[in-house]
């Protein structure tokens, strides 16, 4: 009964074939002894299998890096991540950089 529950649950499961999936930024940190790094693989593989929608316009990616895990680190670690995820979100919607002057 519970497993039941628990599949019902999964992101994973729930990915369906031949639908218009958004743009998806995954971020994993390689070094993650909570989260396995293959989740986010294997989900953004089943997005990029099932996707209707061009790469080109609604991307699936993963951003990895290395020698960091699931705990707090210096704020330089931080900033390429932030910047990298802004700019994914900036694209997406339609931003032009140093635009809107």
């Amino acid at each position: 009964m519970q497993f039941g529950w628990l599949l019902a649950q999964s992101p994973y499961r729930q990915v369906q074939p031949d639908t218009a999936y958004p743009a998806v930024l995954f971020t994993i940190f390689e070094g993650d002894i909570r989260v396995s790094p293959q989740h986010a693989r294997k989900m953004a593989a089943a997005l990029q299998h099932a996707a209707t929608t061009p790469a080109a316009t609604r991307p699936v990616l993963v951003r990895r890096e290395h020698d960091v895990g699931h705990t707090a680190r210096a704020v330089s670690r931080y900033l390429p991540l932030w910047l990298d995820q802004l700019g994914f979100f900036a694209s997406q919607l339609g931003l032009e950089a140093g635009g809107g002057r």
